[in-house]
């Protein structure tokens, strides 16, 4: 694989690399991080993607200096932004609708935005700009009235819709669209949220993620509970609702919320939808029967794992996705410390040729 930016973009920083040396260095390197308890039953899995080309969002970055404006993503060494023609880590359509962008870039010094290609091939573009800038755009009209004529538009932290009344722009309340796509034995449902919203970065690989996620589930007592943390727009929540009914999604997201529950009635699923702060995790009530704690956290892990699993009748399974890898120690070590152990894993190499990696293991709890 050869990027013309490989030796200076901070984006995928080994493109120009053999792919397999770098998957094994990762891999290699997480399972040194792990504790003692990986048994010599543990099996696992490789899904990987030497053809990067499977991401269909990104964030990038750009900045006006004069006549010159850079769009792209930062240099390695800190030294400003690498200005991105196309990016080899893009689906065909993503880097095309990149390519559209860039023909007509918005007349203002810096911002952040984020480009989508839903799974209908819907193209969405998330601007996070200053309100003083989105002020001048509104006033400036020439480039909104460009853009939105070829993609979607979501506006600022609070992701208001943009709307055309007459000559005039609006922001109105946030709106659901498909934007991403989640699976159900090889069957794709495409799910509503916002174009900011937190989603795999790949379809593709979302896939082959619920794939795995559902070999590990095909024993599982369908009269068995499971209760899903962190359920998000409900790209887990979909698959999961097919193998019990009794499930549990635990969200604190308002954004998310909304996804979440229409994304479920959709699918005429019988799941029970639950506002949860996670900072109270005291009152987290586990069921009286056999059920499986499915975890989908943030970076930071899940800190008060060891409340969760400190009940009076624990989790018989644990199902962790973890998009890092030091965090995911710190919370296996806790589980192994309370009778799991690893029966399987799987890494999901889903930003080929960087140094992440991410991981999905299942914890069953030892007898005695």
């Amino acid at each position: 694989m050869l990027c013309n930016y490989g030796e200076i973009c901070s984006g995928c920083s080994s493109i120009n690399e053999d792919y397999e040396k770098n998957y094994l260095n990762k891999k290699e390197t997480i399972l040194a991080s792990l504790p003692n308890g990986l048994t010599t039953r543990t099996q696992f899995t490789d899904i990987t993607f030497k053809n990067p080309k499977i991401r269909n969002r990104m964030d990038l970055t750009f900045i006006r200096e004069g006549n010159q404006l850079n769009l792209g993503l930062y240099a390695k060494d800190h030294g400003g932004l690498v200005d991105i023609e196309s990016c080899e880590a893009l689906t065909p359509e993503l880097n095309l609708f990149l390519r559209d962008l860039r023909k007509f870039l918005p007349p203002i010094k810096k911002g952040s935005l984020r480009i989508r290609i839903g799974p209908k091939n819907n193209r969405g573009l998330w601007l996070d700009f200053s309100n003083k800038d989105i002020q001048y755009l509104f006033e400036e009209k020439s480039w909104l009235n460009h853009i939105s004529q070829i993609a979607k538009i979501e506006v600022g932290q609070r992701r208001k819709a943009l709307d055309k009344i007459g000559d005039e722009f609006k922001l109105k309340k946030e709106s659901l669209d498909y934007w991403f796509s989640s699976f159900t034995h090889e069957k794709e449902v495409p799910i509503l949220s916002q174009i900011a919203s937190f989603t795999q970065p790949s379809i593709e690989a979302n896939k082959k993620m619920i794939s795995y996620i559902e070999t590990c589930l095909m024993s599982w007592p369908r009269e068995g509970a499971i209760i899903e943390v962190g359920s998000g727009i409900g790209n887990f929540s979909i698959p999961l609702s097919s193998f019990t009914d009794s499930l549990s999604c635990l969200e604190n997201d308002k954004w998310a919320l909304k996804s979440l529950e229409k994304n479920l009635s959709a699918q005429n699923s019988n799941a029970k939808v639950i506002n949860f702060d996670f900072n109270r995790l005291n009152d987290f009530q586990s069921p009286a029967k056999e059920w499986l704690l499915f975890l989908d956290p943030p970076r930071s892990g899940i800190r008060e794992i060891g409340q969760l699993i400190a009940s009076p009748r624990p989790p018989d399974r644990v199902i962790y996705v973890s998009c890092f890898p030091e965090s995911f120690a710190r919370d296996a070590t806790v589980l192994m410390s309370q009778n799991y152990e690893i029966d399987n894993m799987a890494f999901v190499d889903q930003f080929p040729y960087t140094n992440h990696l991410e991981l999905v293991a299942q914890f069953i709890k030892k007898d005695g």
